[in-house]
């Protein structure tokens, strides 16, 4: 193979894998907006609900509720809609309950940590945002087998439960007008890319490692079936 074809090759490589990383991170939102529609369509269901159940109690305690009643209605309907509304928000995660969770839950609690603190901050830590919340969930499927103090999940809790938070929090602590002032030829904006783009090669390491050890297992179990079938054969 030629040098150009070479070359050629790794830029349709790399291509591929932009185009998969920009369809995960619109997958992810796409689910996250999901479960925030569902949350909002289940709260004002109820709430729905219960306002009419209470309106027909009260139509045959006092009886027909007037014009009055009849123009209430609608603003209550809509009062009962905002409040289904502010209730459909995700709760704001502590960084520490983070560490107080098994692998499962502290993976997909972290990466809904990381969804809220999104929006403050800068484009390109978003953008590592979304591709640590997508490995998070991969990883959260396969960790759901791994003993709570092996050496990989002791890694994450350390990694995802103190080492991120504390990234984050620093950074949010910061004047606005602070983060994108130069240091030393570097600005917070670019030092909380680079450690969140750390953190996202150490998951990627650590999936590494826990896919290793399953592929370990399968390698194991087929070992074994050889040794058992094929030599009684």
């Amino acid at each position: 193979m030629t040098s150009d074809a070479q070359i050629q090759r790794a830029v349709d490589l790399l291509a591929r894998a932009a185009v998969h990383q920009r369809r995960s991170s619109r997958a992810l939102r796409k689910a996250q907006r999901r479960r925030r529609a569902q949350r909002f369509l289940r709260f004002s269901t109820i709430g729905l609900a219960i306002l009419i159940a209470c309106w027909i109690a009260a139509g045959f305690i006092f009886g027909p509720p007037g014009v009055f009643g009849i123009i209430l209605f609608p603003a209550t309907a809509m009062l009962t809609l905002m409040v289904a509304l502010l209730l459909s928000r995700e709760a704001p995660i502590a960084p520490a309950s983070l560490a107080n969770t098994d692998p499962v839950q502290m993976t997909a609690r972290a990466a809904l940590w990381l969804e809220q603190q999104r929006p403050a901050l800068p484009m390109p830590a978003q953008r590592l945002c979304d591709d640590i919340g997508l490995q998070l969930a991969q990883l959260g499927n396969q960790l759901g087998r791994a003993e709570p103090d092996s050496p990989a999940v002791t890694e994450l809790r350390r990694l995802i439960a103190d080492d991120m938070p504390d990234l984050v929090t620093r950074y949010r602590q910061l004047p606005d007008n602070m983060r994108r002032a130069d240091r030393n030829g570097r600005t917070a904006d670019s030092e909380l890319t680079a450690g969140l783009r750390l953190i996202d090669q150490q998951i990627t390491q650590l999936t590494h490692d826990v896919t290793a050890a399953d592929l370990d297992q399968l390698a194991t179990r087929k070992r074994y079936l050889e040794l058992r079938y094929q030599d009684d054969g």
